[in-house]
């Protein structure tokens, strides 16, 4: 695999990571986006215990949301580590094979 390719390779999954996170983080707001309008409507409906229920919902949301971006997030972390852990070998591997060339 040439240089170029495992660049490549690298800057693709950093690449899907980064959509990864940001498709997690929108998925986040729609949780919270939605938690708000669910605690709104117990608000209107509710008396007394409805603001307290209703900052519990948003906690949650929150709480979600957060639990599910950072799942994303460490799953990319997770994949651009192995994806550098590979280029740098195939690097290694690279250099070798250049150097052997010169030396024949």
């Amino acid at each position: 695999m040439a240089k170029s390719d495992v660049l490549r390779a690298i800057k693709d999954a950093e690449v899907s990571a980064a959509t990864t996170i940001a498709d997690a983080q929108a998925k986040a707001a729609k949780i919270i986006s939605d938690a708000r309008l669910e605690a709104a409507d117990l608000l209107k409906n509710s008396t007394g215990d409805s603001h307290a229920s209703m900052l519990s919902i948003i906690d949650a949301a929150k709480d979600e949301a957060g639990i599910e971006a950072a799942k994303v997030a460490k799953s990319g972390d997770a994949e651009i580590k192995k994806l550098h852990s590979s280029g740098d070998k195939r690097r290694k591997e690279a250099v070798n094979f250049i150097l052997s060339s010169l030396n024949e």
